[in-house]
């Protein structure tokens, strides 16, 4: 893990993690998530599932199933995107214009204690 970023827009397109970093922010997902949620809908014909690992304020998501702008994986909260961000070697606080965001070192200290 840990490619070095240096835009959003080499991770994302229109909201959705780009597929070649889908398998490292997933990986990323599952170590820090506490809990996951399935969800699926349709029927036999056609249907959708929904996955959402969740982690500090938010998490990552993944729809699968339909062929439209739900479909895909993305991350949300702003503290669980820092945390990816940093985990694929970028600098969330500039890739994100926030500086108040905690270091990498602060949000493992926070996923560990919960």
């Amino acid at each position: 893990m840990g490619s070095h970023i240096s835009t959003l827009g080499e991770v994302t397109w229109g909201g959705r993690v780009r597929p070649r970093f889908q398998s490292e922010v997933w990986s990323i997902a599952m170590e820090a998530a506490k809990n996951t949620s399935r969800t699926t809908i349709g029927n036999m014909v056609s249907s959708s599932e929904r996955v959402v690992l969740h982690f500090l304020d938010g998490g990552v998501s993944d729809t699968r199933g339909t062929f439209d702008a739900s479909s895909g994986m993305r991350w949300f909260g702003r503290l669980a995107t820092a945390y990816i961000l940093y985990r694929l070697g970028g600098d969330a606080r500039l890739l994100l214009k926030v500086r108040s965001i905690p270091t990498l070192a602060e949000l493992t200290i926070e996923i560990e204690r919960k």
